[in-house]
């Protein structure tokens, strides 16, 4: 019965085209770099009525240097910094970076670029980007 409830509520919503995302921003363009690395992409958020919001931060993440030369975009909600690209990124390269914060939650308010050891040890940050 639960089931079938479910289904016909899903169905009028989808009738009223409730189940389409409900809010979409113009994804953003967001840029950051340290030293020999740079971060281009977008930032947006998309929400749903069913699974609620998430921002997305996506782009390419432009490396130049020796192999263990290894960079990490990084992201806060308040002190502490985490890991957007796990492995970090290491070498000469183009690598893709994309990361979905999900709500509830912790809603990224600013991001970063860090050199980093092929193990994730911080050697150095560049400026913060607000979200």
């Amino acid at each position: 019965m639960t089931r079938r409830l479910l289904t016909v509520a899903a169905l009028a919503l989808a009738a009223f085209g409730v189940s389409a995302p409900l809010a979409q921003a113009a994804p953003a363009p967001i840029s950051f770099g340290h030293e020999q690395g740079k971060f281009t992409g977008t930032k947006d958020t998309v929400c749903n009525p069913i699974i609620g919001c998430t921002y997305k931060l996506e782009g390419t993440l432009s490396t130049a240097g020796a192999a263990e030369d290894c960079y990490q975009v990084q992201w806060t909600a308040g002190t502490a910094w985490g890991a957007v690209n796990v492995p970090p990124a290491c070498g000469a390269g183009e690598h893709r970076v994309a990361r979905g914060f999900p709500w509830p939650g912790a809603r990224p308010t600013a991001f970063r670029l860090c050199l980093v050891s092929a193990d994730g040890t911080v050697r150095s940050c560049g400026t913060q980007q607000a979200s």
